[in-house]
């Protein structure tokens, strides 16, 4: 059975389920954790699909979870994403998929 679970890291709560709704669209099962610390631990003892990472969070996080992803699940692809404003309304715009090539 193919891995359908993408962990979200996300620090607002609007944003993280505007993120885990579009991710059921496609038939993935969204994760999270109650915070940093569980989903770094979560990144070392479990596989995902995906890892998505909110760049709101502060930027030590987000460079430690990107840290921990490269070494524990070198293949797993890891997003980063922000908040975009477009005509008024909010979205999430994908920033760049993070390479974890040494």
């Amino acid at each position: 059975m193919k891995n359908k679970r993408v962990l979200v890291v996300c620090d607002d709560n609007v944003r993280r389920k505007f993120i885990e709704r579009n991710i059921l669209d496609y038939e993935f099962e969204p994760l999270r954790y109650p915070n940093f610390l569980a989903a770094r631990k979560a990144i070392q003892l479990d596989s995902f699909a995906v890892i998505v990472i909110d760049l709101l969070m502060p930027i030590e996080q987000k460079l430690a979870l990107v840290e921990e992803a490269c070494k524990s699940q070198p293949g797993t692809p890891v997003i980063a994403v922000e908040k975009k404003t477009v005509s008024g309304r909010d979205g999430i715009s994908v920033i760049a998929p993070v390479s974890c090539q040494p």
